[in-house]
Protein backbone atom coordinates (compact mmCIF):
# COMPACT_ATOMS: atom_id res chain seq x y z
CA UNK A 1 0.00 0.00 0.00
CA UNK A 2 1.25 3.60 -1.01
CA UNK A 3 1.06 6.56 1.43
CA UNK A 4 -1.35 8.02 -0.81
CA UNK A 5 -3.69 4.98 -0.68
CA UNK A 6 -2.82 4.93 3.45
CA UNK A 7 -3.90 8.57 4.01
CA UNK A 8 -7.04 8.00 2.33
CA UNK A 9 -8.31 5.17 4.49
CA UNK A 10 -7.00 6.61 7.56
CA UNK A 11 -8.59 9.65 6.84
CA UNK A 12 -11.94 7.70 6.15
CA UNK A 13 -11.79 5.91 9.44
CA UNK A 14 -10.88 8.91 11.35
CA UNK A 15 -12.66 11.11 10.27
CA UNK A 16 -9.73 13.54 9.75
CA UNK A 17 -9.01 15.54 6.77
CA UNK A 18 -6.02 13.71 4.48
CA UNK A 19 -3.81 16.60 5.53
CA UNK A 20 -4.29 16.13 9.19
CA UNK A 21 -3.05 12.52 8.83
CA UNK A 22 -0.67 13.61 6.51
CA UNK A 23 0.76 15.44 9.35
CA UNK A 24 0.06 12.80 12.01
CA UNK A 25 1.89 10.21 10.45
CA UNK A 26 5.18 13.12 9.47
CA UNK A 27 5.10 13.74 13.60
CA UNK A 28 5.26 10.49 14.04
CA UNK A 29 8.15 9.42 11.76
CA UNK A 30 9.90 12.58 12.88
CA UNK A 31 9.40 11.41 16.47
CA UNK A 32 10.66 7.86 16.56
CA UNK A 33 13.87 8.71 14.13
CA UNK A 34 14.63 11.46 16.86
CA UNK A 35 14.12 8.58 19.56
CA UNK A 36 16.07 6.13 17.69
CA UNK A 37 18.93 8.01 16.96
CA UNK A 38 19.16 8.63 21.00
CA UNK A 39 19.11 4.56 21.26
CA UNK A 40 15.38 4.78 22.85
CA UNK A 41 13.26 1.83 22.43
CA UNK A 42 9.87 3.52 20.56
CA UNK A 43 6.78 0.57 22.09
CA UNK A 44 2.96 1.42 20.26
CA UNK A 45 0.56 -1.23 21.55
CA UNK A 46 -0.87 -3.18 19.21
CA UNK A 47 1.70 -2.57 16.58
CA UNK A 48 5.19 -2.68 17.69
CA UNK A 49 8.60 -1.87 19.19
CA UNK A 50 11.07 0.23 17.09
CA UNK A 51 14.93 -0.27 18.41
CA UNK A 52 17.98 0.15 17.27
CA UNK A 53 20.53 -2.83 16.88
CA UNK A 54 23.83 -3.26 16.07
CA UNK A 55 25.91 -4.77 12.84
CA UNK A 56 29.54 -5.82 13.60
CA UNK A 57 32.28 -5.28 11.11
CA UNK A 58 32.80 -7.35 8.22
CA UNK A 59 34.07 -8.36 5.12
CA UNK A 60 32.14 -8.37 1.49
CA UNK A 61 33.32 -9.27 -2.13
CA UNK A 62 32.25 -6.31 -4.52
CA UNK A 63 30.41 -8.40 -7.31
CA UNK A 64 31.50 -6.15 -9.99
CA UNK A 65 35.65 -6.53 -9.11
CA UNK A 66 35.23 -9.51 -7.30
CA UNK A 67 37.45 -6.92 -4.83
CA UNK A 68 37.29 -7.87 -0.94
CA UNK A 69 36.04 -4.69 0.86
CA UNK A 70 35.20 -3.73 4.55
CA UNK A 71 32.33 -2.72 6.17
CA UNK A 72 32.17 -1.21 9.35
CA UNK A 73 30.11 -1.58 12.37
CA UNK A 74 26.35 0.22 12.44
CA UNK A 75 23.74 0.92 14.03
CA UNK A 76 20.48 -0.06 12.70
CA UNK A 77 16.79 0.52 12.99
CA UNK A 78 14.65 -2.82 13.76
CA UNK A 79 10.92 -3.23 14.07
CA UNK A 80 9.94 -6.27 16.29
CA UNK A 81 5.77 -6.81 15.71
CA UNK A 82 3.10 -7.28 18.43
CA UNK A 83 1.67 -10.34 19.37
CA UNK A 84 -1.96 -8.91 18.79
CA UNK A 85 -0.60 -7.73 14.73
CA UNK A 86 1.25 -11.20 14.29
CA UNK A 87 -2.13 -13.11 15.48
CA UNK A 88 -4.07 -10.99 13.16
CA UNK A 89 -2.16 -11.60 10.12
CA UNK A 90 -1.94 -15.25 10.44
Amino acid sequence: MRKEKLLEIVSEKSGLSQQAVSNVLKALREVVTDSLKRKERVVVAGLGVFDVGSRAARKARNPQSGELMKISAMRVPRFRAAVSLKKAVR
